[in-house]
């Protein structure tokens, strides 16, 4: 077995948990950034395969991170005068979308 490439998600036995869905369970930003620091994180790559983040692809989940904490810190009253929807509420967290495309099987 190929140690360079991560197993395949499927929707039973190996699901995707993405950044969205770990964010959606209170997951803190913290952990997360943590762990992709530690441990990697998986994406796919621009010709739709399966593969370990490389350290640009790392860097843009963890920017994705730092928007979404920042948001978190704006007291929600400030929300309001722009647009009050969470970073991934406008990006969307699941499919074919920003925080859907890194995380990690089980």
């Amino acid at each position: 077995m190929d140690q360079n490439k991560p197993e395949l998600p499927n929707d039973e036995d190996n699901p995707f948990l993405t950044i969205g869905n770990l964010l959606d369970e209170e997951i803190s930003v913290a952990v997360l950034a943590d762990t992709i620091e530690k441990h990697g994180i998986c994406t796919y790559d621009e010709y739709g395969r399966f593969v370990f983040a490389n350290e640009k692809a790392k860097t843009y989940a963890l920017d994705l991170l730092k928007e979404h904490h920042e948001w978190k810190c704006i007291p929600p009253q400030e929300r309001s005068y722009e647009d009050p929807r969470s970073p991934m509420d406008r990006w969307g967290c699941h499919g074919d979308n920003a925080y859907g495309h890194f995380g990690w099987t089980k």
